[in-house]
């Protein structure tokens, strides 16, 4: 897919070298994991631009995809070697382990959460009993879901405008 495939080959990478996210400097691997969120969220951001209650959320958002990236690097790096504040969240099941990441990759198919492993079940679920892991179907339904705010904002701005006339 135009676009998608640098990204395609650096997830290919990963999954055949998966402690490989573990040499970049931290700012290298966010610079190549940040590009597709920050250009999600750029488009919303500047669709969304007249509403200015949105914009603590949009850098929530961006704070949050930075958290969730790093928590999945976290998660190649032994738990001996990883910060002790990362350690007790992982510990306690606020980041996610490479205990629970550990099955990712030896088999590829569960465990694809990359930020707390709570949505496992469900994703597992999904992807051995409605939609095999390698549908295509994923790529419009994640942009569905990366979008609802942006479609939320376009649905109720003409209600909430007639509501404060």
């Amino acid at each position: 897919l135009p676009g998608l495939g640098p990204l395609a080959v650096d997830f290919q990478k990963h999954h055949l070298q998966p402690a490989g996210i573990t040499k970049l400097d931290v700012i290298e691997f966010l610079q190549q994991v940040h590009a597709p969120a920050l250009i999600i969220i750029g488009v919303q951001v500047a669709l969304t631009r007249e509403c200015t209650m949105l914009r603590p959320f949009w850098l929530f958002c961006i704070v949050w995809v930075n958290l969730m990236f790093m928590a999945h690097r976290w998660s190649h790096i032994l738990p001996k070697n990883n910060h002790p504040v990362v350690r007790w969240l992982q510990d306690h099941g606020l980041l996610l382990s490479m205990r629970q990441h550990i099955q990712h990759h030896k088999t590829y198919d569960c465990n694809f959460s990359i930020f707390t492993g709570w949505s496992n079940p469900f994703l597992n679920f999904v992807t051995q009993k409605i939609l095999p892991a390698e549908s295509f179907l994923y790529l419009p339904i994640y942009a569905t879901y990366f979008l609802i705010p942006t479609f939320l904002y376009f649905l109720l701005t003409p209600a909430v405008q007639v509501a404060y006339k």
